[in-house]
């Protein structure tokens, strides 16, 4: 979101007023939140102390395995090396998770050949979702899905 006072600035501090049941927001850079008279918000945003409090992702590392940052991810939208993966999971896992559905890559399987495979990724799905069902309280849906592995795991021999 830009400054909502110069305009060119991304906004950094948010403020709210609230007077008589009336409440007011203003969206101002570190600039103009100075020039308003916050006196020490420049210098607060300019710290490294602060940086530590809201971690930059431009200021982050660059990762062990290729020395590739986030800034250069972001610009090229590639992975330098598999340990990007782990270095960058927190930043990349929204994205993953938006763009492909899920953060853990299953790849393809073959039609006419890999049946157990196949399976073994469908009782990993439905224990994924059982557990996630219980813990959002979904009794029913956890109930169905517990069945639905009883019934997958049986016909196994498990």
């Amino acid at each position: 979101m830009l400054c909502e006072k110069c305009g060119v600035n991304l906004a950094s501090l948010h403020l709210s007023q609230n007077i008589n049941g009336k409440k007011t927001e203003l969206h101002v850079c570190a600039n103009c939140a100075a020039q308003m008279g916050y006196l020490g918000v420049k210098d607060i945003f300019s710290t490294d102390f602060f940086n530590l409090l809201t971690p930059n992702i431009s200021g982050y590392a660059r990762c062990p395995g290729c020395g590739e940052t986030y800034e250069e991810y972001k610009a090229t939208k590639r992975i330098g090396c598999e340990k990007c993966y782990a270095h960058f999971a927190s930043f990349l896992e929204p994205v993953l998770k938006k763009v492909h559905g899920s953060a853990l890559h299953t790849g393809k399987l073959p039609k006419k050949a890999g049946g157990a495979l196949r399976q073994k990724r469908e009782i990993e799905r439905l224990r994924r979702n059982l557990q996630e069902a219980i813990l959002n309280e979904e009794f029913e849906k956890a109930a169905s899905l517990r069945d639905r592995l009883h019934e997958i795991e049986g016909s196994d021999g498990k």
